[in-house]
């Protein structure tokens, strides 16, 4: 289960590989937004692990939701860095939004 979160962390990683090296052309870009998805998957499981948040099977579909909007979140700011010379900060939204995630949302799949 932990390999296959992983992996899921890792192509996520693979999908912001382009999008860092376009904006690497032409700025100076940090290699922390290549790593956001597999850190925001790795953080998950971390919290899961320490019991923080509900514990269902149905809210594995909060770690495809981490992955999908880190990837998101490193484009927005490839996106800025592109356009205005500015890094943000999708690293931090990665962590609060996996910690958010983790918090408030309700048990998925249970009646």
């Amino acid at each position: 289960m932990i390999v296959a979160l992983l992996l899921l962390g890792l192509s996520g990683t693979l999908l912001v590989l382009s999008g860092w090296l376009w904006v690497r052309r032409n700025r100076s870009i940090s290699v922390w937004p290549l790593w956001a998805p597999l850190i925001g998957v790795i953080f998950w499981v971390f919290l899961a692990a320490l019991r923080i948040g509900r514990d269902s099977a149905g809210n594995l579909a909060e770690v495809l939701v981490v992955a999908v909007l880190s990837v998101l979140f490193a484009y927005l700011e490839f996106s800025l860095a592109a356009l205005r010379d500015r890094r943000g900060s999708s690293l931090w939204l990665v962590a609060a939004m996996t910690l958010l995630l983790r918090t408030l949302s309700p048990a998925l799949g249970t009646s």
